[in-house]
């Protein structure tokens, strides 16, 4: 065997996605859905925050009590709706960069027409970080996985940058979350287990973050005074700098807790 698809296939609709052994159906984790695991103590409070402020905007005097009631069930809401509406603005970012990466690979040198303001003013900035570090790109939403280790993925790039062969993760997040250094992690992972496989013939030897804006200000959690603040919203470039076998090391261990939560569902049906 000398391609992933010929072990691996993937199920995508709308609301999620999978990935599935070709042999036996037997569901592999997924790589984001395994560093998943980890804790996320900006989001509690981010949560409350959007809670308050809706319940304030919305609160009138002499509200009734199923008035009130209804509105407070809808503010306990709020953090999903912007959670869905920023998957929406991700999806529609990483499908503009996955044209782009696919238009330059085959020899397009043409900028892409955008019509959104605020996709244009990522893209612009995005366009110039590639130009100013000479980057060639040699794939792009490559399928990645590791059978023995039971995990698949979707790696959003791979490059070459000022000469050197980098995995690319692209994000829209307000900011770079600490589980992310995880997740590139795992894809390095999957890409060493398909190079053992004879699958590819190099592993990047570098971890690359782009967080594009997707609002002009964004607001960031202090961890020390507990509290948001709001600064400029621009590209982000982060080379993952941690150490790359403690950090698959530590992948593969949230695997292993991740099987044990989920024993019951990783064997589809």
């Amino acid at each position: 065997m000398n391609k992933i698809t010929d072990l691996i296939r993937t199920n995508f609709d709308e609301t999620h996605h999978e990935y599935l052994r070709n042999d036996n159906d037997y569901l592999l984790a997924g790589v984001t859905s395994i560093t998943g695991i980890l804790n996320k103590p900006y989001l509690k409070p981010w949560a409350v925050k959007l809670c308050a402020e809706y319940a304030i905007a919305n609160y009138e005097v002499g509200m009734n009590k199923t008035a009130f009631s209804a509105m407070i069930t809808e503010a306990k809401k709020q953090h999903t709706v912007r959670l869905k509406e920023a998957g929406q603005t991700g999806t529609d970012m990483h499908a503009v960069l996955e044209e782009h990466v696919l238009a330059r690979m085959s020899g397009n040198t043409d900028s892409l027409k955008i019509e959104n303001e605020m996709q244009l003013y990522a893209y612009n900035q995005f366009l110039n970080w590639e130009r100013d570090n000479n980057v060639k790109w040699r794939g792009c939403e490559m399928l990645i996985g590791d059978i023995d280790n039971e995990f698949a993925g979707r790696l959003d790039a791979v490059a070459e940058v000022d000469g050197t062969l980098t995995m690319i993760d692209f994000k829209t997040s307000n900011q770079i979350s600490e589980e992310y250094h995880l997740q590139t992690a795992g894809y390095v992972a999957g890409l060493r287990w398909m190079a053992k496989q004879g699958m590819i013939k190099k592993v990047p030897a570098a971890r690359l973050i782009i967080r594009l804006p997707k609002t002009l200000t964004k607001e960031v959690y202090d961890r020390k005074t507990k509290k948001y603040h709001t600064e400029p919203n621009e590209l982000e470039i982060y080379p993952v700098k941690t150490d790359l076998e403690f950090d698959i090391e530590t992948f593969l261990a949230c695997r292993k807790v991740f099987k044990w939560r989920n024993q019951n569902l990783l064997k589809k049906d």
